[in-house]
């Protein structure tokens, strides 16, 4: 039995023991504790630091059929945002798994929950299969449903009931009985407790909902999302790339100019949505590679009016979508009747509050709106580093990408409280936050929240000074 010594305070003789047994469905261990799949490699390692008697099972990293050599090195990096990944499910195949590590693990006496994993659900039946007259040191299975079903579209089984339901079935049909099988599910999904009925109903003793998150691909030298990702989304067939030149919702800036070698190399088009962007940095329409630049002046202090900007022969080349009776003549042809003027207005006074938001700026429009907006993009990430900084260290606050090179935006949530609590409570100090997907409805399913009403979004824009700033964290810090 694994026990705990507690000794009581003011007589060091005496003692209490613990009993730390645990029982995971038909599983009986003699400590509650056991390491994550990967975690461990295979005990070897992480023998050297500990005793592994000491917790209750070893869980292996996820063993193929056949060896598997993995993700290129390196495969992890930290980042201000937390530790990135891929691996790739390296590993030496079951055949060589059992002859070398799951003896060394035999001969030790470590209980074991081998995990394994394959490219189809055939696959996962026969790595099952192998297993089945190994020694008693391998306690249970987990089956990793969470890697990707190369056989469907490179799908991930456990991202459907369906495909969950048929890996587990095989597993237990392989195995047999009653021996502990754990279902290791991913956490990129909507609803997991559907895919959790359906692999306890195909025979899982348990499920894990441990795994990493996806995420986007991310250059560790730049610390922005790599541009190379999307080679593979563009060929030939491409006519028109679109992309955000900064998310509206965690600030991440994508490698704009790079993209527009991707897009124009495949005689594609860039179409680049600038309307977080704009009111945060100056924009240089011809560094980005851009052919179509669009914005919004109400996120610059102006009217709700988008405006796109263009080559104008680029413009004139191209035809839309009207009735035969419009004009065909450029710009005229891409407007949808009579101009609004008043709003028109209105953005060309909010042009002129930009230029001057710098007050020592000179020169014409344009190199005041640029000498201006670099002042308030030096301004804007000294406060946002500030602001990122301290909500990091709140221990309640758990911040959604804080990368160096990203707008003045802080998307967050503070635990036990719902994001449309903490907006409340902000917009009673005179602080004004969105709380909820701020549409960026498929962003927030693939982090996880979208369900639980998504997370607070705090960005800074050229009216916030430190005040403001002050005054939101000390709300959050009293929460």
């Amino acid at each position: 039995m694994t026990t705990m010594r507690i000794i009581l305070k003011g007589n060091s003789d005496r003692g209490l023991e613990v009993d730390l047994s645990t029982k995971l469905g038909q599983l009986e261990l003699p400590a509650p504790s056991l390491s994550a799949s990967g975690c461990a490699a295979s005990g070897k390692e992480l023998s050297q630091f500990m005793n592994l008697d000491d917790i209750g099972a070893i869980v292996t990293k996820s063993i193929l059929l056949e060896p598997r050599s993995g993700r290129a090195t390196p495969r992890m990096a930290e980042t201000p945002s937390g530790m990135l990944n891929s691996i790739g499910l390296q590993g030496p195949g079951i055949d060589q798994f059992i002859e070398n590590d799951l003896k060394w693990l035999e001969k030790n006496q470590v209980r074991t929950i081998v995990s394994i994993a394959g490219n189809n659900a055939e696959e996962f039946g026969r790595v099952a299969g192998k297993l089945r007259k190994v020694g008693d040191n391998v306690v249970g299975i987990e089956v990793n449903i969470s890697c990707p079903n190369v056989a469907n579209r490179g799908l991930v089984f456990a991202c459907q009931p369906e495909s969950a339901h048929e890996v587990i079935s095989i597993v237990r049909r392989t195995i047999g009985g009653s021996y502990p099988i754990f279902a290791k599910l991913s956490p990129d999904v909507t609803d997991i407790v559907s895919i959790t009925k359906a692999v306890v109903d195909a025979g899982a003793s348990g499920v894990s909902v441990i795994n990493t998150l996806l995420g986007m691909v991310i250059d560790t030298q730049l610390m922005k999302p790599a541009a190379d990702q999307y080679k593979e989304l563009v060929n030939g067939r491409t006519r028109l790339v679109s992309v955000t030149a900064a998310s509206n919702v965690l600030g991440t800036k994508p490698d704009i100019a790079t993209i527009a070698e991707i897009a124009h190399s495949a005689g594609a088009l860039l179409y680049v949505d600038g309307v977080h962007s704009t009111p945060h940095f100056p924009i240089d329409i011809n560094a980005f590679g851009a052919d179509f630049y669009v914005s919004s002046s109400y996120k610059w202090q102006g009217p709700h009016l988008s405006g796109l900007a263009a080559d104008p022969e680029l413009l004139h080349r191209l035809s839309p979508y009207k009735l035969d009776s419009s004009t065909t003549e450029s710009p005229r042809k891409y407007e949808l009747g009579t101009p609004p003027f008043a709003d028109l207005a209105g953005l060309t006074a909010a042009v002129d509050h930009v230029a001057s938001a710098d007050p020592s700026a000179t020169g014409s429009r344009r190199e005041r709106v640029l000498t201006s907006m670099t002042a308030v993009a030096e301004y804007q990430n000294i406060e946002a580093k500030r602001m990122i900084k301290s909500l990091r260290e709140m221990p309640k606050v758990t911040l959604y990408s804080n990368l160096p090179d990203k707008t003045p935006t802080a998307y967050f949530t503070v635990a036990g409280y719902s994001p449309e609590q903490v907006a409340m409570a902000l917009d009673k100090a005179g602080v004004n936050v969105w709380n909820g997907h701020n549409y960026a409805y498929e962003v927030t399913a693939a982090l996880g929240i979208r369900d639980a009403g998504s997370a607070v979004r705090a960005g800074l824009s050229l009216y916030n000074n430190r005040q403001d700033v002050d005054r939101l964290l000390e709300v959050i810090e009293k929460l």
